[in-house]
This record gives structure tokens, sequence and C-alpha cells, in this order.
């Protein structure tokens, strides 16, 4: 199983730090579409949570909603489950 990303540009994922409004909002859409659909969004997810990833789009969520996930649960706990927040 491959992840849906693998296929996409980087950058998608990755909006540049400058970028504001409609345009990053656009962005995220688009990516969490791909994200959506993809086979590994949870493992993903799961990956970004435990390893505090702090940009980009990881398992569907921004930074900031993964965050705010993450005050949410206990992640100790959550890795080796498969939960789709």
């Amino acid at each position: 199983m491959h992840a849906s990303c693998r296929s996409m540009p980087v950058s998608m994922f990755f909006p540049a730090a400058d970028a504001l409004g409609p345009s990053v909002a656009s962005i995220e859409r688009q990516t969490k579409l791909v994200c959506r659909q993809c086979p590994v969004r949870t493992e993903c997810l799961r990956y970004a949570l435990v390893s505090n990833e702090t940009h980009g789009i990881w398992g569907g969520k921004t930074a900031l909603e993964r965050r705010q996930l993450a005050h949410t649960i206990h992640i100790d706990a959550w890795v080796g489950h498969h939960c789709d927040a």
C-alpha cells in the first residue's frame, strides 16, 4: 500500500510559509481531498502526532488541527490503535 501523496507535488502538503489567504485555504482543501482517499491516512496522522511534526498537512490535518487534536487525546495510548480522527 502506498500513500496517495507520493505522486503529488510536495508543495501541496507544505505550502510556502509566506502564503496567505484564499490561496492557502484552496491548497489545504485540495490536499485534504487527496488525504481523505489515502489508504494510509491514519498511519500518516499517527506518525505526525507521535513525531510532533510542526509543519505541513499530514493525514488530512494541518499543523494547527494536529495541535488541537493532540490536546484532546493521549498520544501514547493512541499509538498502535486505529483511530480515524
